[in-house]
C-alpha cells in the first residue's frame, strides 16, 4: 500500500506536508499551488489511499461501516447486505462484514471488528446479544439494527411491520377461501414471533387455530420447511388447505417436501412464505409471498445514522411490507390426500 511517507520520499518533501495536501488544508500554511499538484498527481498516478486505521488513531473518522449479519447462508440477507454496499461506496465508506451465529461459535467473527474502529455499524437480523453490541456503542460507534426488537439501549431500530403484512396474506387466503390454515416455522426467537402473529390473526379473522397444524421443527431454512411437511402429513390425518411458512426459504423446503409425496402445490396445499428472496419468483409454482422492503429499510437505517438526524438513534422506525401474489396460493381444490 502506498503511504504519504513514500510520496513525501518520492517528491522530497516533508510528510507533514504531503498530509495537509492530500487532507485539503494546504492553503492554510501558504503551499506554492505547483507544490501541492505534483503531490495530488503523484497519489493519483499511485492510486494512493488513505488509511482508515491512521485516520481512526487520529481521532477522525475512519469511513468505515461495520456490518453484522445474523446468517450468511440466507439470501434474505444477501440481498441486504448488497443494498448497504451500493450506499457505503456513493459515501465513500469502506464496508466490513461479520457473521454473528451463536450456533455456529462465530461471535469472534464480530468481536474482531471492534479492532477496524468502525464509525457506524448495521446490525442484519434480530436478538443480537446485547452486551456485544453495547461494546460498539460504548466505542462511540453509530448503531442501527435492520431486524425486530428489541434494540439494545442507545441503538437505532428499523422493523418490517410484520403484523401488516400477515393480515393481508391472511386475508388474501381467507378471500381464496381457505379456512383451514397452518404454521410452519423453527424454533428461533423470530419465526416463533411470527407463529404467534398469525395464530393471533387467524382468531381475528374468524379462523379456528388448530395446534397440530402449527408446526416448529430445529433446523435451518429450506430443511426446516422441508421437515416440517413431513412431520405434518405423518402425524396428522386432518390436514389444513393452506400452509404459511414462516419465511421463503421455508417455504421452498415444503414445496420440495410436497412434490416428493406425490402432490402438488396449490393442486392440495396452497404454500405461502414472507420476505420475497430472489428465488420466491423463480420456484415453481411462483411463491405467494410478503415482500420485506429491503431498499427501504436500508435508506430508513442510513438516515438514522447520518450525522444530521442527531437524536434520531433512538426512535424506532416501521416500514410496511408489501402482498406479492403468485402461484403458490389459490381456492382450495378437491383434496387427495386424507
Amino acid at each position: 500500500m502506498i503511504t504519504q511517507k513514500e510520496i513525501a520520499k518520492r517528491l522530497d518533501v516533508s510528510q507533514a506536508l504531503v498530509s495537509r495536501v492530500l487532507a485539503g488544508t494546504a492553503d492554510r500554511i501558504g503551499v506554492a499551488r505547483g507544490t501541492a499538484e505534483r503531490i495530488r498527481d503523484l497519489a493519483a498516478r499511485l492510486d494512493y489511499r488513505p488509511s482508515a486505521a491512521a485516520q481512526s488513531l487520529r481521532g477522525g473518522p475512519s469511513l468505515t461501516l461495520g456490518v453484522i449479519v445474523k446468517d450468511f447462508s440466507d439470501p434474505f440477507f444477501g440481498q441486504m447486505i448488497a443494498e448497504l454496499r451500493g450506499v457505503a461506496h456513493l459515501a465513500r465508506y469502506s464496508i466490513v462484514l461479520a457473521c454473528h451465529d451463536p450456533v455456529a461459535g462465530e461471535a469472534e467473527d464480530v468481536r474482531s471488528l471492534l479492532r477496524y474502529h468502525v464509525d457506524k455499524i448495521v446490525l442484519c437480523g434480530s436478538n443480537f446479544p446485547a452486551a456485544l453490541v453495547r461494546r460498539f456503542v460504548a466505542g462511540g460507534a453509530r448503531v442501527v439494527q435492520i431486524g425486530m426488537g428489541p434494540a439494545p439501549r442507545g441503538v437505532g431500530l428499523v422493523s418490517v411491520d410484520e403484523a401488516y403484512g400477515l393480515e393481508r396474506l391472511i386475508a388474501h387466503l381467507k378471500k381464496l377461501g381457505h379456512r383451514e390454515i397452518g404454521f410452519l416455522g423453527n424454533a428461533v426467537a423470530a419465526n416463533r414471533r411470527r407463529e404467534e402473529t398469525v395464530r393471533r390473526l387467524l382468531t381475528a379473522a374468524g379462523l379456528r387455530v388448530r395446534l397440530e397444524w402449527c408446526v416448529t421443527v430445529a433446523a435451518k431454512a429450506a430443511e426446516a420447511g422441508h421437515l416440517a411437511v413431513n412431520r405434518l402429513l405423518s402425524t396428522t390425518r386432518r390436514l389444513p388447505t393452506a400452509l404459511v411458512a414462516a419465511d421463503d426459504m421455508m417455504a421452498l423446503g415444503a414445496l420440495r417436501a410436497i412434490h416428493e409425496k406425490g402432490l402438488t402445490v396449490p393442486g392440495d396445499f396452497s404454500v405461502t412464505g414472507f420476505d420475497d428472496v430472489t428465488f420466491a419468483a423463480l420456484s415453481v409454482p411462483g411463491l405467494t409471498t410478503v415482500r420485506q422492503p429491503i431498499r427501504d429499510m436500508v435508506r430508513v437505517a442510513c438516515e438514522l445514522l447520518s450525522d444530521s438526524a442527531p437524536g434520531s438513534i433512538a426512535m424506532p422506525r416501521l416500514v410496511r411490507p408489501e402482498l406479492i401474489v403468485r402461484e403458490s396460493a389459490a381456492a382450495p381444490h378437491r383434496r387427495t390426500v386424507s
